[in-house]
């Protein structure tokens, strides 16, 4: 292996230990996915008594409290479509690359329901973050150009002259 993504990433709780017993939709935790470009959540389902996971989505909101929060958009989420629906225990991957700060996972459910499950996030992709820089040196907007960022900086004393 000749890269690492270990430090890229971040591991997040995505659903707490969870019997769904009604044909709802059950919604995961809420995930900052501040200063990360995707968000993958591995949803362990340990026991189907009865019932059908028709729908594996996210839904995403600028608020942290998901005020407003809608369904992110088909053309954003990553699945395998054969997966669905669901009416066995197993492993299901999906993911996101959502333009909204706060995620959820959204689980939907029908027929006469008894589902327990978790899931784990992995927040992935680090967006690095501009560098501050002293006055003595180069100023930021000589550097980038607005709106972008650097990953590194390499800075010279200020030319007088």
């Amino acid at each position: 292996m000749d890269f690492d993504r270990f430090s890229e990433g971040r591991s997040v709780n995505a659903l707490d230990n969870t019997n769904i017993t009604t044909a709802t939709d059950t919604y995961g935790e809420t995930i900052d996915t501040q200063y990360y470009g995707s968000l993958v959540v591995g949803l362990i389902i340990s026991d189907v008594t009865s019932g059908t996971i028709t729908g594996l989505t996210f839904q995403e909101s600028d608020d942290a409290g998901m005020a407003g929060a809608a369904d992110v958009d088909d053309s954003e989420i990553l699945i395998n479509d054969g997966e669905l629906p669901i009416s066995t225990a197993g492993t299901y991957r999906i993911g996101t690359i959502s333009k909204k700060r706060y995620v959820r996972l959204k689980i939907t459910t029908t027929g006469t329901v008894d589902i327990t499950g978790y899931a784990v996030g992995e927040k992935g992709n680090a967006i690095s973050q501009p560098k501050e820089i002293s006055s003595s040196v180069l100023e930021t907007a000589e550097i980038n150009a607005p709106g972008q960022t650097a990953d590194s900086i390499v800075t010279h004393p200020k030319r007088t002259s």
